[in-house]
């Protein structure tokens, strides 16, 4: 309850922010209302203001204004009038629309960033309110954007990676047609398998973690990751994995976690090492 709560108050800071037309400016002297303004352009306000949401939508839609002004204004209200109906993406769509006229637009920007926070798509929802604190928001905004951005931290649940790379060559006599080799004056043969093998191979990783909420103040750690160095020789290759179970404490600027974490090294196909040990993080 408390977090409803919380996330009802901030929300309405920032549509505090941003309840009114992008173009409209207070010092400004009103313009005429039928400049590049159609009918149904009119009615779709006036239904607005009649809290007649669906009406108010279907006439914004079919709305031709001429000028840019009305035409941000239009695609404005039909996000907000979306926002409202339960349809964060396709509000986003429309402030989206607003950026690509005017990106100088913060009010917009907000309503972006508000858009994608309810859809769940955190990443653009962060980029773009971060990209609203460069400029000089009120202090109740500032205040709502980052509680968002600490929200967007704490409830982040998985993530995941993958990364591959070229590994470098490692043995000096690869490929040599010498059959011996002086070490200290002292001659050395060299069997097959060296002379023929490839230090050129590949280096393979990735992981995985998720955060399951346990509590109002107490999250699960799961996670799992493995990384491979293959190579055509494979009494070269070195295959690793690791594993950890633990719990996490969120706080407002970070958190603090204990794990239990094991692993299982592999070395030219054969176990080579196992571990076992606990980890604190903050």
């Amino acid at each position: 309850m408390r977090f409803r709560v919380f996330a009802v108050s901030v929300a309405t800071a920032v549509s505090i922010a941003v309840a009114a037309p992008p173009q409209s400016h207070a010092t400004e002297p009103a313009k005429p209302p039928s400049v590049g303004i159609s009918d149904d352009m009119q009615t779709g306000r006036l239904l607005l203001k009649a809290g007649r949401l669906r009406d108010a939508w279907v006439f914004l839609e079919r709305a031709r204004p001429e000028n840019e002004e009305p035409q941000i204004e239009r695609l404005f209200l039909l996000g907000r009038i979306e926002m409202r109906l339960g349809l964060p993406r396709q509000a986003a769509r429309r402030f989206e629309a607003i950026l690509a006229l005017r990106p100088d637009l913060t009010r917009a920007r907000l309503e972006l960033a508000h858009a994608y926070f309810t859809a769940g798509r955190d990443e653009k929802a962060r980029f773009h309110f971060e990209a609203t604190l460069a400029d000089r928001l009120p202090s109740t905004v500032e205040t709502a954007v980052k509680n968002f951005l600490d929200h967007i931290d704490m409830r982040k649940r998985w993530s995941a990676s993958v990364s591959a790379a070229m590994l470098p060559e490692t043995n000096p006599v690869k490929r040599t047609r010498r059959e011996t080799v002086r070490i200290g004056g002292v001659p050395f043969r060299l069997d097959d398998d060296t002379r023929a093998s490839s230090g050129v191979g590949i280096l393979v990783s990735g992981g995985a973690s998720f955060s399951p909420t346990l509590g109002e103040d107490l999250r699960g750690l799961l996670a799992a990751s493995a990384a491979a160095k293959l190579y055509k020789q494979s009494d070269w290759n070195d295959i690793s994995v690791q594993g950890e179970i633990g719990l996490a404490r969120p706080f407002d600027v970070g958190s603090v976690s204990g794990s239990l974490r094991l692993g299982r090294r592999w070395l030219a196909g054969s176990g080579y090492s196992k571990s076992l040990g606990s980890s604190v993080r903050g």
